[in-house]
């Protein structure tokens, strides 16, 4: 039996500007360009507002490298499905560097293997 995660990456930009808005730096202009500077667009935006209505299963994996806000955020996604027990979600650290790559070696491996035989 395989089972099928859906993998959750990326940033809570609501969560991140809300973060930075005290001490914005130059490359933190392009986020504001992009997301605006009013807070409420950022909540709206934000996938943890919405997160409670998931149902599918999520596997969380982060590496040694993995930037501390993904991280964060994954573990707080994480925290949130579990309370609503509404999908099965797991959380491994895994110690290589780079994710994608260790992925792709587990796709091409595990995965095709299994459909292809």
């Amino acid at each position: 039996m395989i089972l099928f995660y859906s993998m959750h990456l990326g940033l809570d930009i609501c969560k991140y500007l809300s973060q930075i808005s005290s001490k914005i730096h130059k490359h933190h202009l392009t986020c504001i360009k992009v997301f605006s500077s009013n807070p409420e667009k950022w909540s709206m935006a934000s996938p943890m507002k919405y997160c409670k209505n998931i149902r599918i299963p999520h596997l969380f994996l982060i590496g040694e490298r993995t930037d501390s806000l993904i991280q964060i955020q994954n573990r707080d996604l994480l925290g949130i499905l579990t309370a609503s027990q509404q999908a099965p979600a797991e959380f491994y650290e895994i110690p290589v560097q780079i994710i994608q790559q260790y992925l792709s070696i587990y796709y091409l491996v595990e995965v095709k293997s299994t459909i292809l035989f």
